[in-house]
This record gives C-alpha cells, sequence and structure tokens, in this order.
C-alpha cells in the first residue's frame, strides 16, 4: 500500500517536472521557494530619515537633498499658543524658487504626511506658525 502511494506521488512530481527532497515513507515531497518570492532586506527597510526639525513660530530648514520619491510628516499642536493655528509649509528649491505648497492647515492640532513623487533635488522648507511644530522628511 506504501509503494502504491510513493508510486503515485512520484508519477504526480514527474507530471510537474520537479523532483522529490528526501524525507521519510509516504510524506509529500517539497520545494523550495524561489528567490523572487523572498523579500530582500533593502524593500523591507522603508525610507530613511533625511531630517527631522522641531520648532514654535516660524522657521527655515536647513537645505537637503530627496530622491525622486520621498515625504514629508508633519504635526502640530497649537495649545501654547490657546486657539486654532495655521501651519504652513513651502517648499523651496536649494536658492530662492517657490516649488510647492505642501501643507495649509489650521486647526488646534493636526499632522499628516505628504508624499512627493518625481521631485528629486535640493530643497528648504519654509515653516510658517504660531503653533509647536515637527517636521521629518524621509526619502
Amino acid at each position: 500500500m506504501i509503494r502504491i502511494a510513493l508510486l503515485a506521488v512520484l508519477l504526480a512530481v514527474a507530471a510537474c517536472g520537479e523532483a522529490p527532497t528526501t524525507g521519510s515513507a509516504g510524506a509529500s515531497p517539497t520545494t523550495s521557494s524561489s528567490p523572487a518570492a523572498k523579500a530582500s532586506p533593502s524593500a523591507a527597510a522603508g525610507p530613511k530619515v533625511l531630517f527631522t526639525k522641531s520648532g514654535t513660530g516660524t522657521a527655515k530648514t536647513k537645505i537637503f537633498t530627496t530622491p525622486s520619491e520621498w515625504q514629508l510628516i508633519y504635526t502640530f499642536n497649537c495649545a501654547n499658543f490657546g486657539f486654532a493655528g495655521n501651519f504652513i509649509v513651502t517648499l523651496y528649491d536649494g536658492g530662492s524658487i517657490l516649488i510647492d505648497l505642501p501643507v495649509n492647515a489650521s486647526g488646534k492640532k493636526g499632522g499628516d504626511t505628504i508624499f512627493e513623487h518625481n521631485l528629486s533635488g535640493p530643497y528648504y522648507l519654509d515653516i510658517n506658525s504660531e503653533c509647536k511644530w515637527t517636521v521629518v522628511v524621509k526619502g
């Protein structure tokens, strides 16, 4: 009976074109997964932090260089202001050319992640707010 089951397994494997692995009698054959099916370590790592800055009020960040795909993560809290406030972030090239206005928010507090696509280069952020805030750029 075991010989018939083993023969059936071998015939099924031969029809698929795969060789069985060694193991105990009656055990089903196993195959290894392809390298493409395994996740690469770099894909799991995610974007790296390019810089972080926290403050209150207005500020300009240092110049940072981004890859073509990057993200701006921000939070603001206006408890120190006592009322709802504004939080505006303007993106400039390494000089003085306005590139984008990724954030124009108001409220007592807030936050979000802004994804930038096909936009690489040296940039800096001009932050205008009466609130406490934090910005993180990842790329």
